[in-house]
């Protein structure tokens, strides 16, 4: 079987950013203790994306939380597969739909945005 390369390697990837994801962990604590979100792979992601300032990454954790607390109906709806009401909006001026899912469970949306009424 072949190797991944270094940069896929998640168990690599963990390894050589285990400081930093303890790092952040700390920094980030009040907001992630006893939920979800106290995940190595969950903070891993903010620490790549930061490119291992833990700074950075613990300010945009912050915000990604903010933003799911504030958001919270519409993606428990997303969970769901059902549709926001905020997607009413897009459904009265756009080609558009739900697809489906994707094997991970992301929901994929199509818009057809040139055909919508005000284009044609």
């Amino acid at each position: 079987m072949a190797s991944l390369p270094p940069s896929l390697d998640v168990a690599l990837l963990q390894q050589n950013h285990q400081i930093a994801v303890q790092e952040l962990r700390e920094a980030v604590k009040d907001v992630i203790a006893d939920t979800q979100y106290d995940d190595p792979l969950f903070l891993l992601r903010f620490v790549l994306s930061a490119k291992s300032d833990v700074s950075a990454a613990a300010s945009n954790v912050r915000a990604t939380l903010e933003w799911r607390q504030a958001k919270a109906e519409m993606l428990q709806l997303a969970a769901e597969g059902k549709t926001p009401a905020v997607f009413d909006v897009f459904c009265k001026y756009m080609v558009n739909d739900i697809h489906g899912t994707t094997i991970d469970g992301d929901v994929v949306f199509i818009v057809r945005a040139g055909m919508c009424p005000a284009c044609i």
